[in-house]
């Protein structure tokens, strides 16, 4: 046996040993999918005891449990952050966006359905229906408004109101409802769980009721998809998600995480949509 042979017979294990690492290494290293979330309660929740089980939360656990092939992980982002994200082709996928013609972005069939902004009155404001132009006119009614958070046709009646002493203007949401809470402002344009997750999250009644909206009539429930970056990347991702989404609309509990936050009378008014809307673009 020459040198070089026993110098090959000797090393052998330790060549098979890094050959097994390297397969290894190679074999468990994933794709990533980085799912935007933002600090948006009870639709994203980031800290406290009810960590994680957001709506969106839920959303995203859900779809990571169906695809272990990728490794997924969760940033926050604000707006802004997730669009830019978009425009330079940066692979993100976020849970909760309502379609719109959003060029940087392929979107998923359907994955939720939420009931629109309403305005959230103290208790003591009686009114059973309300136009928000007429209310935002009111000077003896204060309200709270987050300039370009909400729909396009409301953000654009607000647009036309905001230089007015009667209206608080604040760039946080949560701040307004405690405003609201506090009775210094009279009502604020919300979606109606986050007003619910408020008053349990701070161990207070709910001293609020909501009205629809006149000017939204027309449109009683939003259709929410998922969006990735409009890339290959991302048309691959959309269209696994799509897959399972449409076979977990066949489950009888698929609903459970994504009713839990709302109020009873809510929830009985979003299964009727969800019987009605949900299967439609599901084929």
């Amino acid at each position: 046996m020459t040198f070089s042979s026993n110098l090959k017979r000797h090393n052998l294990p330790v060549y098979l040993l890094l050959t097994f690492l390297t397969y290894s290494n190679f074999a468990h290293s994933k794709e990533a999918i980085t799912w935007r979330v933002t600090d948006w309660p009870p639709f994203y929740i980031l800290d406290g005891v009810q960590k994680g089980r957001g709506i969106y939360d839920e959303m995203i656990k859900m779809l990571s449990d169906k695809m272990p092939e990728y490794d997924h992980q969760t940033v926050q982002m604000n707006t802004d952050r997730v669009r830019k994200a978009w425009s330079r082709g940066n692979n993100v996928c976020h849970p909760s966006v309502l379609p719109d013609n959003n060029p940087d972005i392929k979107t998923s069939v359907y994955n939720s359905v939420l009931l629109p902004h309403r305005i959230i009155f103290n208790k003591e404001q009686e009114i059973a229906n309300v136009s928000l132009m007429e209310l935002l006119k009111d000077v003896n009614i204060v309200g709270g408004i987050t300039p370009g958070r909400y729909s396009k046709k409301i953000n654009k009646i607000i647009d036309d109101h905001q230089e007015k002493d009667h209206l608080k203007i604040n760039t946080s949401y949560k701040s307004l409802i405690g405003l609201l809470f506090s009775k210094r402002i009279d009502y604020i344009i919300e979606y109606s769980p986050i007003i619910e997750y408020y008053a349990r999250q701070h161990q207070l009644a709910n001293i609020t009721h909501s009205v629809a909206i006149q000017e939204t009539a027309e449109s009683p429930f939003l259709l929410v998809a998922i969006a990735c970056t409009k890339n290959p990347w991302g048309e691959k991702i959309i269209a696994k998600i799509n897959k399972i989404l449409i076979e977990e609309a066949n489950k009888p509990n698929y609903l459970d995480f994504r009713l839990k936050w709302f109020d009873e009378a809510s929830q009985q008014e979003l299964k009727l949509i969800y019987a009605n809307q949900y299967l439609k673009d599901k084929h």
